[in-house]
Parts: structure tokens; C-alpha cells; sequence
């Protein structure tokens, strides 16, 4: 007889980080996750017994998918919402940046444990599929890929809510919710269009047309572009927790820089397509990546320590030459941005010269005041003591106005007060709604008003990069406190 002792098994292995393994010890265990997983499997059987008791197929599988996406993107997305602002309403925050986890790497292992918890979920669903499957009614391909979706969908929208969490008002976190339950409508318009017969074979039919290079591309341009999308929430989280000494922006800048250069490159490669129209699978994620970016970038506080600018200083080569776009703050994030709205005005210019399609004035009009937008919140503060919730806070009320207007424009039956809106880029680009007549005078018109508003955030962000100056030359006392002689005062 064996009396051998067992090898001890352990939960979890030590090379995982520690804040990934505190943070899947403690979802795990917590009520919230082990009822809705209890219940969750209750209601599996209830719709699969049902099922196999004669209801009909389409009422199960949308009874089906209903539960799958309340809990996928909703319920345990839901549970980042005060991921952050828990820790440091609790003072555990101020222990753990003690430690030596970087702040990245705790919103990372928080964000972690909770998609490794939605995937949990979505695991245990594959069961039930494959009995669906058996029964009969369901094509099994196109649940897979409605499942695969919602799954990256739930990744996205759990980095979002692990981010917002870093905001104290409770306000403006329950706004940004509901703005990331908005975002969500068409993944669910797209789970229940792919699981119906009919639109779901047309539309798995038109993908498999498609050459495989393009087919290919496209599935690998979304995951790409939703796994910076992730990367890029998680930075934004990670920057707004970390010690005001620390410099957070540099790498992710760069890290945006390279992903927009290489949207660009993929634009000017499809603007040499003999099919305009393919142009519009680089330049809507890089509007979309622009304005994602610049909600972080344009928001960020002034640095007050030297050791923020001190690793640049030490720096040669091109980053040296660029550093003063990838110092942390608003400042130098207004010239970052800047050279992101360039990068995507190129593919319209380059689109242009071999199509030269017909209105493409406006186009690029409606595109230019849009990227602009971002810089208006610059300029206006409403809420002085949070640049984040200012950027939010001017948005939400020149959205107002816009809606305002285009009610106002409706009850009149008069397009030209549209006019009305051309003095922002937001409400310009709601003037222009259902213009027939005076669309593209109000788009010029908005146009110039918006180089306007680039131009005065650009002065402000030149006034305000003097303190770059003295954080440089403080930076080069404490490098080299013996021969440091101080830069002429700008």
C-alpha cells in the first residue's frame, strides 16, 4: 500500500501577481458572484427543460440570450463600478501603492479578475449551447460568434467601468454608466440579429464572401482595436490612482502614437483601393481611438514634481526630440493631440487625391469639427478643481444645447437655425442635421469657429507649458547638482 503523502495543490500559482490572485480570491467568494452563478445555472436548466418539453425554438433561444446578456455585459461588468473608488473610500489604496505593484498593475489585476470571472460564466454556457444544438432549430456557428462577441464586448465594458471607477463623484460615475449601457445597444442589435435565421445566415454569408485577406482583416482589426480600447481605459484608471510623482503618460502616449500610425498606414494602403468605400475601415476606428485618447490625454493634471520630466531629460534620440508632446498633463496633451488629428486628416487628404469623391468637402469638414471637439473643455471650465469631470461636464451641456436645437429647428420647420450652433464644434455638428439647404455653409462656417477654439487651446497650453520649463531645470539641478546652471526664463 502507497503511503506516500499527497503533493499539497495550490490554488493559485505564485507567478501570477499578487493583486490578481487577492482580487479572484475575494470575487469569488463574495455573495454577488456565487447567487448570480447559482441562479444563472437555474435559469440555464429552467430554459433548456423548456425546451425539451416542446416550446418553441425562438422563444428559448431568446429567453436564452436575454439571461446571457444581462449577465454578461451588464451584471458582472457592473461589478468594476466601484472597484477603485472602494479602495480609496476604504484607505486600502494608500497600502497598496506602498507595495511595490505599480499602479497599472492594479487596475490590471482588478480587471483581470473580473473578465476571468465573466469567462467562468461564459464557459458554462457551452453546455447548454451544445444541448440547444442537440434539440434541434439552433445553428451552432452563429452562436458561437454571438457568444465570442459579447464576450470581448464584456472585456470592454469591464475596462471601462474599472477606469470610471477611479472618479470620486458619484454623479459623473453613474453618467459614464449609463453612457457605456448606450454603447452596448449594438452588441445586443447584433447578438439577436446573428441568432435570428434569416439576417443571421445573410449576414454570416456576406462575411465568408469576402476574400480571406479582407475577412482576416476584419476580425483582427476588431480584436485589436478592442484590446486598445482596453489598454487604453486601463491607463487612464491606472494614471488617475497613481502618486502625483510618477509619470504615466509617457509609454502610454506612445503606445497611442504607434497604434495610430499604424490605423493611418492601413488608411493610405485602402485609399489606393479601387473601391472607396474600404478607406472607411481605418478611418472610423481612428476617429474613434482619436477621441477615446483624448479624453484621457487632454484631462490629465500639471505635473508639480521634477521626477515626472526627469526620465525624459536623460533620454536622446527622437523621444528627447518629442518629449515635450509626451510630458504628463493637459498641456503637452493638447500638442499630442493635435499631431493625432493630423494623422487622421492625412487619410482624408490621401483618400481624396486618388478618388476625389463628390462632397467630400463636407465629409471632411464634419470630421475635422468633430476631432476639434475635444479641445473645447480646454478653453471652458465649469468644474475647476477636475479637469476628467470638466471634459464630461462641457460635453454633456453643448450636448444639451444641440438637442435643443435640433428640436427647435424641427418645431420651426427653419433650417437656417442651424446657424445657431456653429459657435462649437458640438453644437455645429448638430446644426447641420437634416440641413438640406444650408448644410454644408453651416458646416464651413462651424469649421472656422472650431480652428478658433483649436487655436485658443493651443495659446493656453503654450502658457501653461512654462512649468515644464522649471520642472526641466529643477530636473537637471537633481541630476546633476554640481555643474547645473538654470535655463533663461522663458
Amino acid at each position: 500500500m502507497n503511503t506516500a503523502p499527497l503533493t499539497l495543490l495550490r490554488d493559485f500559482s505564485d507567478r501570477l501577481s499578487p493583486m490578481l490572485v487577492k482580487e479572484l480570491r475575494h470575487g469569488l467568494r463574495t455573495p454577488a458572484f456565487t447567487s448570480l452563478l447559482t441562479s444563472f445555472q437555474i435559469f440555464m436548466i429552467v430554459v433548456i427543460g423548456s425546451g425539451a418539453l416542446g416550446v418553441p425554438v425562438e422563444v428559448t433561444s431568446n429567453i436564452f440570450w436575454s439571461i446571457t446578456l444581462v449577465a454578461l455585459l451588464l451584471a458582472l461588468p457592473l461589478r468594476g463600478f466601484g472597484s477603485l473608488s472602494g479602495e480609496v473610500q476604504g484607505g486600502t489604496m494608500d497600502m497598496l501603492t506602498l507595495t511595490s505593484i505599480s499602479s497599472f498593475r492594479i487596475v490590471y489585476g482588478k480587471w483581470t479578475a473580473l473578465v476571468s470571472q465573466s469567462l467562468l460564466l461564459a464557459v458554462s454556457l457551452l453546455p447548454y449551447m451544445v444541448a440547444r444544438y442537440h434539440f434541434g432549430g439552433v445553428e451552432i456557428v452563429r452562436e458561437a460568434i454571438a457568444l465570442a462577441v459579447v464576450v470581448v464586448a464584456s472585456a470592454v465594458a469591464t475596462a471601462a467601468y474599472v477606469a470610471f471607477s477611479s472618479q470620486r463623484s458619484l454623479v459623473l460615475r453613474l453618467f459614464l454608466t449609463s453612457g457605456i449601457l448606450f454603447l452596448l445597444l449594438p452588441v445586443t442589435v447584433f447578438v439577436f440579429s446573428m441568432i435570428n435565421d434569416q439576417s443571421g445566415d445573410f449576414m454570416l454569408r456576406a462575411f465568408l464572401s469576402l476574400p480571406m485577406l479582407e475577412s482576416w482583416g476584419v476580425v483582427l482589426g476588431i480584436l485589436l482595436l478592442s484590446a486598445h480600447a482596453i489598454f487604453t481605459f486601463l491607463a487612464l484608471g491606472a494614471s488617475r490612482i497613481a502618486p502625483v510623482s510618477e509619470n504615466h503618460s509617457t509609454w502610454k502616449r506612445l503606445i497611442h502614437l504607434a497604434m495610430l500610425i499604424l490605423v493611418t498606414g492601413i488608411g493610405w494602403a485602402l485609399s489606393v483601393n479601387p473601391d472607396p468605400d474600404m478607406v472607411m475601415w481605418a478611418l472610423f476606428p481612428g476617429l474613434f481611438l482619436t477621441l477615446l485618447i483624448g479624453a484621457d490625454v487632454l484631462t490629465e493634471e500639471i505635473p508639480r514634481f521634477p521626477s515626472v520630466v526627469q526620465g525624459l531629460q536623460q533620454r536622446g534620440g527622437p523621444v528627447w526630440f518629442m518629449r515635450r508632446l509626451l510630458y504628463p498633463g493637459w498641456a503637452a496633451g493638447v500638442y499630442f493631440y493635435i499631431l493625432l488629428v493630423v494623422l487622421n486628416i492625412s487619410m482624408f487628404f490621401w483618400h481624396w487625391i486618388h478618388h476625389s469623391p463628390y462632397r467630400f468637402g463636407t465629409a471632411l469638414m464634419l470630421a475635422t469639427c468633430l476631432l476639434i471637439s475635444p479641445l473645447v473643455p480646454v478653453t471652458l471650465r465649469m468644474n475647476k478643481s477636475n479637469h476628467f469631470a470638466n471634459w464630461w461636464v462641457v460635453h454633456l451641456s453643448l450636448g444639451v444645447v444641440g438637442i435643443l436645437l435640433t428640436i427647435f429647428k424641427g418645431i420651426t420647420s427653419n433650417q437656417e437655425f442651424g446657424y445657431l450652433g456653429v459657435f462649437t464644434p458640438v453644437t455645429g455638428l448638430f446644426g447641420m442635421i437634416d440641413g438640406r439647404y444650408h448644410g454644408e455653409s453651416i458646416a464651413s462656417v462651424t469649421l472656422g469657429f472650431s480652428l478658433c477654439w483649436l487655436a485658443v487651446a493651443f495659446v493656453r497650453a503654450l502658457a501653461e507649458g512654462k512649468q515644464y520649463k522649471i520642472l526641466e531645470n529643477e530636473a537637471r539641478e537633481l541630476s546633476n547638482p554640481v555643474s547645473f546652471t538654470p535655463d533663461p526664463a522663458p
